[in-house]
């Protein structure tokens, strides 16, 4: 994980750092971003924005303790920056549904077609706790720390959405 320091480069002008941090993180933020917003645009929005505010405010490096962490909460504070400014509270609940419509995945298991739909009709937080541990890898520690939460907030909402993507898969038993 790059050190906040190793942006020096890009605080005296230059950003190969800057591009090093996107080339690492870049990918994982566009999916969160694009699991809360439902738009591959509107995400890569987001991201950018992100970086953009990165490469103006150096003096925010030096505060930086986990990259990682501050990467996804700054993409997250996008997210719901671009949905105050830009879209009503009914675009974030609508926004897989319209992503999976526009480019609908290949289910070769009906249980997969489940699924997908079911993580449709999950709330928006817990929607955002299935991307960023299953898609992220990221610790409820570390998801609660993203999402303003505590750490047993989070592991709450993974719980219920995995038991709420367990019933739409048709599965009873804990080995889903």
């Amino acid at each position: 994980m790059p050190d906040p320091r190793e942006l020096t480069h890009c605080r005296e002008g230059g950003c190969a750092d800057l591009e090093r941090v996107y080339d690492r993180y870049g990918r994982g933020m566009l999916n969160y971003a694009r699991a809360l917003l439902g738009s591959p645009d509107d995400a890569e929005d987001a991201v950018q924005e992100v970086f953009v505010r990165l490469a103006r405010n150096t003096g925010a490096l030096n505060r930086i303790g986990d990259l990682r962490k501050y990467l996804f909460r700054a993409t997250r504070n996008e997210v719901y920056e671009l949905l105050r400014g830009r879209m009503r509270r009914e675009r974030l609940e609508d926004g897989v549904v319209r992503n999976l419509q526009e480019s609908p995945p290949e289910a070769p298991y009906p249980e997969v077609a489940a699924i997908l739909e079911g993580f449709e009709k999950l709330p928006s937080e817990q929607r955002e706790v299935i991307a960023l541990k299953v898609f992220e890898r990221l610790t409820f520690r570390e998801i609660g720390k993203i999402i303003g939460k505590s750490q047993n907030t989070a592991a709450s909402r993974y719980r219920y959405a995995i038991e709420r993507l367990r019933q739409a898969a048709g599965s009873d038993d804990d080995g889903c």
